[in-house]
């Protein structure tokens, strides 16, 4: 344990606070970590010539992925670009964002009929201070003709994974549920521009599926949504601070927390390019927080052609690492089945300590 502290640094508040900013979405991560809930993003780079890892985190309070991973990025001096390719250009009605607002309220708060076929309802297990990921890193190869096999039938990458990824998990940890809900972040940065370019600015949609959708019912299940605009709801919810301040937030978090369940959280990190003639043999693996409300956490990313993929399940689902290892294993195998992955593993994040967004700090005196 002592030798991974070593190993891992822990971005801090002076990499992403700016003067006269509050972060309100940051702030939910707060309430989650309040409940004993891990609040971390984070990034490991890992050598695929010796398997040399070091991992970076950073509280969600403070970022979201893309705001934290350019960060870390400078910190590096590592020149690379994310190709951003936003799905719709132009921004909603005062009058769209009303009803996106509403609808999104009644969303949050809407129970589901999912069962697990294992819960457990202990606050000391999620304070427990590991939390264990599973990733796989395919070839160039690999990526290439999944990119074209997603290409071929029109659909996006991250559909044809989810889909494997929900089909696996409802064959190993659901009881019963016909309406599983998946929440699928969108970058905001194409719309909406803040002074603090690195703060949370991701908001959201979220997808109903059956345990047997297929990748082109996600697929356009996405399109109808970015289509309606229901993001810039979703968006007005986690800015709901600005109306009802900390206090409301907290309560409208513990009434979601003791009644909502969700099957998990599917992150797109997009595709990155390293700006260099000869592109290293490091590889980028990114794994979100995870919470009892958003137990199986799932991203995707592409480094110089590379696509990797993490996976973490909550241990209120599944405590027992053996089962996780090969529910996650099965995950993997079936996104390239014919090959497999050019370097499976698992890694351990570490607790850390409660912080707070920009512009929420506790003053002193």
């Amino acid at each position: 344990m002592m030798d991974q502290l070593q190993r891992d640094t822990w971005l801090g508040a002076e990499d992403f606070r700016k003067d006269g900013f509050k972060d309100w979405p940051g702030l939910w991560y707060v309430l989650s970590k309040e409940k004993g809930h891990n609040d971390l993003v984070t990034f490991t780079q890992l050598d695929l010539s010796d398997g040399a890892r070091k991992s970076y985190h950073c509280s969600h309070a403070w970022a979201d992925g893309v705001g934290a991973f350019r960060v870390l990025l400078r910190k590096l001096k590592i020149n690379a670009s994310m190709k951003l390719k936003p799905a719709i250009q132009t921004r909603p009605t005062r009058l769209t964002k009303l009803f996106s607002a509403v609808r999104a309220f009644l969303d949050a708060f809407a129970k589901s009929d999912l069962e697990w076929k294992s819960f457990q309802e202990n606050p000391s297990l999620y304070r427990r201070s590991e939390h264990r990921y599973y990733y796989a890193v395919f070839s160039r190869q690999d990526t290439m003709d999944l990119k074209d096999r997603a290409a071929q039938k029109m659909l996006s990458l991250n559909a044809i994974i989810l889909a494997l990824v929900n089909k696996e998990v409802s064959c190993s940890l659901i009881q019963s549920g016909t309406s599983l809900r998946w929440m699928f972040p969108v970058n905001m940065r194409p719309w909406v521009q803040l002074s603090n370019e690195s703060a949370n600015c991701s908001s959201a949609i979220e997808l109903s599926l059956r345990p047997n959708s297929l990748a082109h019912d996600i697929h356009l299940q996405c399109k109808e949504k970015l289509k309606k605009q229901e993001h810039w709801g979703v968006w007005s919810l986690l800015n709901i601070g600005k109306w009802i301040g900390e206090k409301g937030m907290r309560k409208l978090s513990q009434k979601r927390s003791a009644s909502v369940l969700n099957v998990g959280c599917f992150s797109g990190m997009g595709e990155w390019c390293e700006a260099s003639s000869s592109p290293s043999e490091m590889v980028w693996l990114v794994t979100p927080p995870g919470t009892r409300n958003y137990p199986v956490s799932v991203s995707t990313m592409i480094w110089n052609a590379r696509l990797s993929l993490t996976v973490k399940i909550h241990p209120s689902i599944c405590a027992e690492e053996e089962l996780v290892q090969e529910l996650c294993k099965s995950i993997f195998e079936s996104v390239a089945p014919s090959r497999k992955p050019l370097s499976f593993g698992s890694y351990t994040v570490l607790k850390n300590r409660l912080v707070r967004p920009a512009g929420f700090e506790p003053t002193t005196t």
